[in-house]
Formats: C-alpha cells, sequence, structure tokens
C-alpha cells in the first residue's frame, strides 16, 4: 500500500442573505423611479404651462392667443425647452 493516494474534497456552499436581496430590490426600485422622475414633464406647473428636464409642455384647453410665456409651445403641445435661447 506505499502507493496509495489520499484525496480530500472540499464541499463549498454559496449562501445569499437576505439583506443583500432586500439592498438589490431597494436599488433596482429606486433607479426605475429616477427614470420616471427625470422623464417626466411634472416638475413645475404654472396654471396650464408645465416643464420638465426634456420638455415644456401646455395643456390642450388653454386659449392659443394666451400663452404663458414668450416662445411657450402652442395648446395641447410639447417641444424642448428655450432655457439657452437667450430671451
Amino acid at each position: 500500500m506505499a502507493g496509495a493516494i489520499q484525496t480530500t474534497t472540499i464541499e463549498t456552499k454559496s449562501v445569499v442573505r437576505p439583506l443583500k436581496v432586500i439592498s438589490l430590490v431597494c436599488l433596482s426600485l429606486g433607479i426605475i423611479l429616477m427614470i420616471i422622475a427625470l422623464c417626466s414633464t411634472w416638475w413645475l406647473k404654472s396654471g396650464t404651462f408645465r416643464t420638465g428636464l426634456f420638455l415644456e409642455c401646455t395643456s390642450s384647453d388653454e386659449k392659443r392667443s394666451a400663452s404663458p410665456l414668450i416662445g411657450a409651445p402652442a395648446p395641447g403641445k410639447c417641444h424642448a425647452p428655450g432655457r439657452d435661447s437667450g430671451l
């Protein structure tokens, strides 16, 4: 029995802790809500005019002659904000 070789087997287990799962769910929910908030046009609302980060919109029930701001979109329409237009 001089040539007998001993082998050792190591068994590993992967443990998923509940705190890590909860934090991943909260992170995913936070990222989804942040994207929804950034794409929204309801950041600032004044009468029939509302603006967000990427769009300015007016309500469709606004009269054509009563534009709330110079360069505002037509009633019921949205366009890119004119923050850098120099008006």
